[in-house]
């Protein structure tokens, strides 16, 4: 394929190069302005107008129109600068006026009229012109300086396009705004200069969007940041954006052809104006209009790149062949889509084609050059070998690779049906069975031989004579100029020749840009095309296989059954894919494998491998991608990047020792040590940067250099003393992303790095930043290089990754494999081992140790920010260990932890931590920290097992579907054996200490019993009935499940139980417990146990910082330097108590809180240790939850009242809804899945049909009274159910409905209707009349009472 960088020497030169004077302009330079233009080629003269031309971008560009043929009018107010423009090229006519003025914009319109007469027609306008205005606060914006800028930024080009529509809409020519990244983003001091800009971007799309349909374009152009008067005049205030223009670099040297913008500096406006040239006379106009370019878009830069190459190679070929084809005519050939035009099935090239080049073929006879030689049977190009007779083809919808070309047979193929013979992927189809397939590349100067004749294309003084071989004799250096054919005598150290003519003469083969095989010439690649990676495959590395024959290095040999095939670095070894798997073999030609991968349709080698067989060859291998950190001695490797550009920060050596270098150059590598590449240049040694490497070669082919994942954590270290400094040091975690890139949070702080136009770190609710970073092409934060706020004195800050894994061989069996990100101590990453004790940390040097608190270790001085990889030092003599970090895939939305518990049975051993370290079938694998057990998918299946992935598993999920292994559902299915209960897991980006305890089961504490031999601490010693069973520590009574019934026996063997729970099939065992007959005496009551609970000699985890815990009241206030300093989690073992204190046994005259601790070891089990009750729940949160009476809250209780009206926004009503009510949960429960909040009476139902809570699905045990929300709760607002209008909180319902107003009864004295809490103040209002409404019932109280005894008397009966 043809790069766009095959020739950057032949691209455009600006006027005044030693290039362009010899170039004959081809026909189509003007034809091509014209098509822009819209007019018809040879009847038009294409005009364009450009303001602001006196200086800067506007120079450029007319100039660059100019020489391209155009009849440029350079408008501007400074008459004597436009001459100077004038001055400089042909075809320039200045037109002095001020386009923000109506006088200024009608003289430019009378001028073009006047052109257009004659017979020109408009082809393009570009509205440069611009200025800032008066920079600094809001309060020095004055209204007639905010008017003059609108004036010039926003209504010149608005009202001058509207002049001259007329003509452009007669000729469709272009309009191009000059925009910028203050359309965007503020910049604090130049709020008139953004205004401006925004309105002018809105004005494009406008005008584009009405013009359009009429034929006229309107786009914007995105410069960057260019070194211009304008830039000066900014760097010259003093106003507080300035300090980000005072920071950029000044462009430097002379411009002499187009290239990418300088990152963290000024970009030339000539490189601008080829940009800008390239859109107005290249760019379609379908994808030119209503759109903003910019310059700093990489997609953007490749496009440009590509066509203004081929522009210099059409002109090229015009002066290297006066005999060949004029620029537009066809030459036989073919080309990839780039480079090339196409008329039906017939191809052309617009430049010769490059030539190619085969190696590595097992059938040696393919390897060689390759020339173009013309069209193949499907009408494709056709590349035949320079000195015999294989040949490379199209046909029948695959390319071939025939050793000869007359047979129907061919060696090799490749199934793509790309224009141009594919590089990558071929594969073999002969006999033997892995015969190694071809590599292809495009022919460079390395690939010449002696005898080849050559184009030189460039001056003598426009080449680079460093490291010349003759350096020593200047004479010999060969004096030449462009064009001259030569043939090469001899070459030397792959950049050198010596021309036939001239032997005893020396020049650069970077001079050369052609050469002619079999007759044709063909272009000389310079490879930097290849070097930017995206076409090379990665490479492999192998490591921890028990068979050590197959670790090593694997480059990519084409493919076998449509999948790469890669071969080992200096090795037989051979990764390939067959029969549904994966498979790796210590040789090619034998069908004995020694490792399968998992059954996975992947397209490339999967991470993790099977071993087959139990011993023969031993562990089965680990697979990464190779990183720079993996390359070798002797490598040779390809650069990527200027070296002037490269980040040195923290360089080694001194700065004449820093190796120069450019895209595409060589290198052979001596050493790599830590972030910094070795190489020797004439017996001197020289660094570079690591990651400045994107290329290394392998049997002549070009691999990829594999950068790693965006990092998932990242370290920052500033050597300075300020408060700012002491709140921005530490470890940041990955948190989403902010404009578009990712962004990091302090892990213990507040503080950020984000990206905001450029990259930058500070403090979450500081309005201003700390430090900033220009580069806003890279992914995720730079290292080095970076700058302070203006007036900062402070040392700028370094940053590195923080590896999530790291490999370690070569040390003591127990202290190899991989060791798993932690938590942090001393301020650095701490790694523990996976599937073992060992650590690695940071304790006054490095030191990895094969358990916490052994002393046997490796250790390393070096103060780095991680792990060090070599150069240990052993304190139990043999060879020093070897570390590399770990390259974990990229799994979207996978937590990095996972904790499993409650799993019983065999399956107990599952139980604890896991971490993702790979991948299984397309979705994440996890390995336990301390154990063998493993989570991973396979068969539709995720799947739970403790046997290192071999003979079934334990536990697994039916749900296939979803990415990241289940929290709960999961059964014993497929096992059958006794592992029941199946787990429940929960998930952690961390390694946080609220995992570390979750992952165990607590211990319980009897007391109160009257059978005394029953009380005392219980730990976890198994299940039974798929219920937990707790044996007694010291003593031999036990807890267990039975018969629907929690059962407490003083032995375990006995039938006769001492005591039983009360009734219900709760998780754990239950707070209250039951007297059976008067023999045992008093019921026992039941905790869980906490920190209050530890006694002299249990071993106990540290979960907490030294600075997070509590430290009043503690035994030895004067004594602080006795205080014990920790970080979670460190095992030590209790040597006495004193009150909320404990003394360790390793240091027993330092002490520390019972509240830093979180674990406690009791029968060989870790168990969890809750806090004291004081601090969290109560001890009744076993099993039963707690009853209203002793978990009332701080407020009066409020029953009832389940239909309020909420005077509120239902928004916040919504955030104490219990989710099985649907209402308000009243006297609020919150389980400590802390995602919702319930009623008490709905947990209680909840938890008599399933003990588990109804959102999260986890042990339900742990509920606790919501004291904080219980309040908002009764602080809510209600309306009054009466209608009376008032308001109140809801803890005040009872005493307003008492006293509402609303509520009213009959005065049963005068029949009057009063309101109820006015029924006492309505009898004292008016008591006479009350006093005879009283007689007069009295009176009628009296007459009943007559009436009533003579009916009695009539009746015989007794008077009453």
């Amino acid at each position: 394929m043809l790069k766009a960088t095959l020739l950057p020497s032949l691209l455009a030169a600006r006027p005044g190069s030693t290039l362009l004077p010899r170039m004959k302009r081809p026909a189509a330079a003007l034809g091509t302005a014209q098509h822009a233009s819209g007019a018809a080629s040879g009847v038009q003269k294409p005009t364009a107008v450009v303001t602001g031309a006196g200086s800067g971008i506007g120079r450029a560009l007319s100039v660059l129109l100019a020489s391209k043929g155009l009849h440029v009018l350079a408008v501007g107010r400074r008459p004597k600068a436009l001459q100077e423009t004038c001055e400089l090229v042909t075809n320039v006519e200045a037109v002095p006026a001020d386009v923000g003025t109506t006088e200024g914009r009608q003289l430019v319109a009378q001028r073009v009229a006047e052109l257009c007469q004659g017979g020109t027609a408009l082809s393009c306008v570009v509205h440069n012109a611009a200025v800032t205005g008066e920079v600094g606060s809001v309060a020095q914006v004055t209204e007639e300086d905010f008017s003059k800028t609108m004036a010039i930024n926003v209504e010149g080009p608005l009202f001058l396009t509207r002049e001259l529509l007329p003509l452009l809409l007669e000729s469709k020519g272009r309009v191009l705004h000059i925009s910028s990244g203050a359309a965007h983003r503020p910049l604090e001091g130049c709020l008139t200069y953004c205004t401006s800009k925004a309105a002018l971007l809105q004005i494009m799309r406008c005008l584009d969007e009405e013009l359009a349909p009429q034929g006229v374009r309107v786009g914007s152009a995105m410069p960057g940041v260019v070194d211009t008067p304008m830039q000066t005049h900014l760097r010259s205030q003093n106003f507080s954006g300035a300090r980000f223009f005072r920071g950029l670099a000044p462009a430097e040297g002379a411009w002499d052809r187009p290239a990418s913008p300088v990152r963290g500096g000024l970009d030339h406006p000539e490189n601008v104006a080829a940009f800008m040239s390239w859109l107005l006379l290249e760019v379609p106009g379908q994808d030119f209009g209503g759109r903003e370019w910019n310059i700093g878009d990489p997609e953007t830069q490749r496009n440009c790149m590509i066509a203004l190459s081929r522009r210099a190679l059409a002109q090229e070929l015009a002066i290297a062949s006066p005999r060949d084809p004029p620029d537009g005519a066809s030459l036989e050939a073919t080309a990839a889509g780039e480079g090339h035009r196409g008329d039906g099935d017939a191809i052309t090239f617009d430049s010769p084609p490059p030539f190619l080049v085969v190696s590595s073929a097992g059938c040696a006879s393919v390897n060689g050059r390759y020339a173009h030689d013309g069209l193949g049977p499907a009408g494709k190009v056709k590349y035949k070998k320079v000195d015999g007779d294989p040949v490379i083809y199209f046909s029948r919808g695959q390319w071939r690779l025939n050793d000869e070309e007359g047979t129907d047979g061919w060696s090799y193929f490749c199934r793509a049906e790309t224009d141009m013979p594919p590089l990558n992927d071929w594969e073999s189809i002969s006999v033997p069975r892995f015969p190694p397939a071809p590599c292809l590349s495009w022919g460079t100067a390395r690939d010449l031989l002696e005898g080849d004749s050559v184009t030189i294309v460039k001056n003598d003084g426009d080449v680079d004579w460093s490291n010349c071989p003759e350096e020593d004799e200047p004479i010999r250096r060969l004096r030449f100029s462009a064009p001259w054919v030569v043939q090469v005598s001899r070459l030397r150290d792959g950049a050198w020749f010596y021309p036939t003519i001239f032997e005893s003469k020396i020049a650069p083969l970077t001079a050369l840009g052609f050469v002619e095989l079999r007759g044709k010439k063909h272009v000389i690649s310079d490879g930097a095309g290849s070097s930017s990676g995206e076409d090379a495959p990665p490479f492999l590395v192998v490591t921890g296989a028990g068979h050590p024959t197959v670790n090593g290095r694997y480059f990519r040999a084409g493919l076998h059954q449509r999948k790469p095939k890669y071969k080992q670095v200096g090795g037989n070894s051979i990764i390939f894919f067959e029969s549904r798997l994966w498979r790796l073999n210590d040789e090619e030609d034998t069908n004995t494998r020694c490792y399968d991968g998992p059954e996975d349709d992947s397209p490339m080698p999967p991470l993790e491998w099977v071993q087959l067989g139990t011993s023969r060859y031993g562990a089965a291998p680990s697979l990464s991608l190779g990183t720079s950190h993996d390359l070798r001695e002797g490598d040779s490797v390809l650069f990527g990047s200027h070296s002037e550009a490269a980040d040195w920060s923290g360089c080694p050596l001194a700065p004449e020792q820093r190796l120069p270098f450019t895209p595409g150059q060589h290198g052979l590598v001596k050493r790599v040590h830590h972030d910094w590449l070795y190489v020797e240049t004439d017996s001197v040694e020289k660094v570079a940067p690591l990651k400045t490497v994107k290329m290394v070669i392998f049997m002549e082919r070009q691999h990829r250099i594999s950068e790693g994942e965006v990092p998932q954590e990242i370290q920052l270290q500033l050597d300075a003393t300020s408060s700012d400094a002491n709140r921005l040091r530490g470890i940041y975690a990955r948190q989403g992303e902010h404009n578009g890139k990712v962004m990091y949070q302090k892990v213990d702080g507040d503080a950020t790095i984000f990206f905001d136009g450029q990259w930058k770190i500070g403090v979450r609710g500081v309005d201003d930043w700390i430090y900033c970073h220009p580069d806003d092409s890279l992914s995720y934060p730079p290292s080095g290089q970076w700058t302070g706020a203006e007036g900062s004195t402070d040392p700028v800050p370094t940053i590195s990754t923080v590896p999530q894994a790291v490999l370690v061989a070569n040390a003591s069996a127990s202290m190899n494999g991989r060791y798993a990100r932690a938590e942090d101590f001393n301020g650095k990453p701490k790694f523990r081992q996976v599937g073992g004790s060992g650590v690695l940390h940071f304790d006054d040097g490095w030191k990895i140790k094969s358990a916490e608190t052994s002393d046997d270790s490796y250790e390393h001085s070096e103060d780095s920010m991680v792990p060090p990889v070599g150069e240990w030092r052993t304190l139990m003599g043999g060879d020093s260990p070897r570390l590399s970090f770990l390259q974990i895939p990229s799994m979207s939305s996978a937590p990095r932890f996972f904790w499993v518990q409650s799993a019983g049975g065999v399956g107990e051993s599952t139980n604890g931590c896991y971490v993702c370290l790979g991948s299984s079938n397309g979705k994440p694998k996890y390995w336990q920290m301390d154990g063998s057990g493993i989570i991973y998918f396979r068969g539709g299946h995720w799947k739970i097992n403790y046997r290192n992935d071999q003979g079934g598993w334990y536990y697994q999920h039916p749900d296939g579907s979803v990415r990241v292994p289940p929290t709960e559902g999961w059964t014993t299915e497929g096992y059958t054996g006794d592992a029941e209960p199946a787990p429940s897991l929960h998930s952690q980006e961390r390694y946080s200490a609220e995992g570390f305890q979750r992952a165990h089961p607590p211990f319980l504490v009897v007391t109160g019993a009257g059978h005394s031999a029953v009380n005392g601490r219980f730990a976890h010693v198994g299940f039974h009935e798929r219920k937990p069973k707790y044996r007694q520590l010291g003593g031999d009574s036990i807890i267990f499940f039975e018969a629907g019934l929690w059962r407490l026996n003083d032995e375990e063997n006995t039938r006769q139980r001492k005591y039983d729970g009360a009734r219900g099939d709760t998780p754990l065992p239950p707070a209250r417990w039951e007297q059976l007959g008067q023999r045992y005496g008093n019921a026992p009551s039941l905790s869980l146990g906490t920190s209050k609970d530890i006694q002299v000699g249990d071993s106990v985890v540290i979960v907490k910082d030294d600075a997070d815990v509590d430290w009043s009241n503690c035994p030895e206030i004067s004594a602080s330097s006795r205080r014990l300093l920790f970080s979670p989690p460190w095992t030590l073992t209790v040597h006495r108590l004193q009150g909320d204190f404990f003394y360790p046994t390793n240091f027993p005259e330092s002490f520390a809180p019972l509240a830093a601790l979180g674990q406690v070891h009791l029968m060989g089990k870790p168990h969890r240790l809750l806090p004291p009750a004081s601090a969290t729940t109560s001890r009744s949160s076993t099993a039963a939850p707690a009853s209203p009476a002793e978990s009332s809250a701080e407020r009066p209780e409020v029953t009832g009242g389940y239909d309020e009206d909420w005077a509120l926004d239902p928004a916040e009503v919504d955030k104490l809804k219990c989710p099985i009510c649907m209402l308000v949960a009243r006297n609020a429960m919150a389980h400590d899945c802390g995602s919702v909040l319930f009623c008490e009476m709905c947990w209680v139902k909840c938890l008599a049909e399933d003990s588990k809570c109804p959102v999260c699905r986890k042990d339900g045990s742990s509920i606790a009274p919501a004291h904080f929300e219980r309040r908002a709760i009764l602080n809510l607002m209600v309306k009054c159910p009466n209608n009376c209008g008032e308001s109140f909180n809801l803890c005040d319902k009872e005493k307003h409905l008492k006293d509402c107003r609303a509520l009213s009864t009959t005065c049963p004295l005068c029949n009057v209707q009063v309101p109820t809490n006015e029924l006492e103040a309505h009898y004292a209002s008016n008591p006479g009349k009350h006093i005879l409404q009283i007689v007069a019932l009295l009176d009628e109280v009296t007459q009943l009472r007559e009436e009533v005894k003579q009916l009695k008397e009539q009746q015989g009966g007794p008077p009453q």
